[in-house]
């Protein structure tokens, strides 16, 4: 907005997060006229086989079996939409919002399934019945560190790392999912805590009372209640502080975290060393002693920050690297490949706007990345050159159908039409067509699911189309 002239300050967003989709099973049947009558899941009964596997379908006012299309977003046009509030009536509030962010990472598909939902019910009923039992042994006392026994120090350890883990998956990173698994990770570590004692009586209050307060943004109902009953004067939970780790927990030491500046909570091991998982670094004259890096590698940001810390560490590329990256080098040119950089885009793309008619597509997006990245000022304003998508399609189509009316494969197409013109309006590129197609069979012994199959297989077709469009417009001077 600023680049516009709209404001005249720097935009405060510093992330810009794109949500997914939430999918669903589609059914339908052939109609006379060539279309397809699609029903909605809440009309259709399902048969499945011991596994959970829907093996077939009909519809529940006839009878009669029905197809079962491949799974897709929610429209009304495939008429596959749930109402949520069906679910809440069932199970509650707080196990909707906790499956929605449970079951996928927020830029991708969800899959809605009622499996699931009833997965995270169970969950929350374990959750209270634990508070309950701890509650029911009557008030704890107050933790004294200095006190606890190495199996103690253990569990209090973990609360931290957990701790640590959720700040960081929710505040940077904003994959709730992740978070949400840590946090039943650490309930299952004191579901084996058997330690009754009053220093572990102790551990448990602080365990369950963080628990409560990692989980509160997510489940508010169930945390303002359980918060209450682990002896706490009742308020507003979103007026009291997130829990922090405890730097000072004992039997640990810190290990710098991403590069984030924040500190991380390691074990205190002498015969493990900290480091990328499956590797492990040891340092210094003495036995027992190691020397500790973490490299966690999620983006090309923290590429670069394990990269610097690579540096710290003496920035020595270990012989197996080097000589796999030769080999490949090797590889690629004994096949008659030859790498190439990038050809420098035109004075025209300069400075560029992009024009989309489908304000929701992921492509405009990708692409002001892709331009950015080469040099481009993608922003409104004076002089800009026009990159506009006129048409910007994805389809998924059923191809063969096997067994119990299931589709068994199908085909992916993105095409898209767009054009280049300057400021004045003149033409730089005519209208271009570009399409990428895939067909892929789904085996469902071995894919995660139709959904994640289709979305991967659309995410590679939608890097190859960019990649396309770049190639278009190096032509344009």
């Amino acid at each position: 907005m600023c680049d516009a002239g709209l404001v005249g300050m720097r935009e405060p967003a510093t992330n810009l997060l794109c949500q997914g989709m939430v999918v669903a099973e589609t059914f339908y049947r052939d109609a006379e006229n060539g279309g397809k009558d699609w029903f909605n899941p809440a009309d259709v009964e399902v048969t499945t086989d011991e596994r959970g596997k829907i093996t077939g379908a009909q519809l529940k006012s006839d009878g009669q079996p029905v197809m079962i299309g491949p799974t897709e977003k929610m429209s009304k046009s495939k008429n596959n939409g749930v109402d949520p509030a069906v679910m809440v009536s069932q199970f509650g509030a707080d196990t909707v919002r906790l499956f929605s962010m449970f079951a996928a990472p927020p830029e991708l598909s969800l899959d809605w399934n009622e499996q699931g939902v009833e997965g995270m019910s169970r969950f929350l009923r374990r959750l209270w019945r634990e508070v309950r039992d701890h509650v029911a042994a009557g008030p704890a006392p107050a933790l004294d560190v200095s006190a606890l026994t190495p199996e103690q120090r253990a569990i209090r350890r973990k609360l931290h790392e957990t701790i640590q883990k959720v700040a960081d998956d929710i505040g940077r990173r904003h994959t709730y999912n992740t978070a949400i698994a840590a946090v039943m990770e650490l309930m299952n570590a004191l579901g084996k805590f058997a330690d009754r004692s009053d220093a572990a009586r102790a551990v448990l209050q602080e365990a369950w009372s963080s628990i409560v307060l990692l989980l509160n943004p997510i489940t508010p109902h169930i945390s303002h209640t359980l918060w209450q009953a682990l002896g706490h004067a009742e308020t507003l939970l979103e007026d009291l502080p997130y829990p922090k780790a405890d730097s000072g927990c004992a039997g640990t030491r810190h290990a710098h975290a991403r590069g984030s500046g924040q500190r991380q909570v390691a074990r205190d091991d002498r015969s493990a060393g900290f480091g990328h998982p499956g590797r492990h670094r040891t340092g210094g004259a003495g036995r027992g002693t190691s020397t500790a890096i973490h490299e966690w590698c999620d983006t090309e940001e923290d590429h670069h920050r394990a990269g610097t810390a690579r540096q710290h560490c003496g920035g020595r590329m270990n012989t197996f690297g080097r000589g796999l990256m030769a080999m490949l080098v090797l590889t690629i040119a004994a096949c008659g490949f030859q790498l190439r950089e990038a050809r420098p885009l035109g004075k025209a793309l300069g400075h560029v706007r992009i024009e989309s008619a489908d304000p929701f597509s992921m492509l405009p997006q990708a692409l002001t990345r892709a331009l950015y990245e080469r040099g481009a000022k993608v922003a409104s304003g004076e002089g800009a050159s026009v990159l506009k998508i006129i048409k910007d399609e994805a389809l998924t189509e059923p191809l063969t159908i096997g067994e119990a009316a299931r589709v068994q494969e199908y085909r992916v197409t993105l095409r898209i039409e767009f054009e280049l013109r300057d400021a004045s309006g003149k033409e730089l590129l005519p209208i271009t067509r570009i399409e990428r197609r895939r067909d892929y069979r789904f085996d469902e012994t071995q894919a995660l699911g139709a959904s994640a199959e289709d979305e991967r297989v659309r995410e590679e077709l939608r890097r190859e189309q960019v990649y396309a469009v770049l190639r278009a417009l190096e032509a344009v001077e």
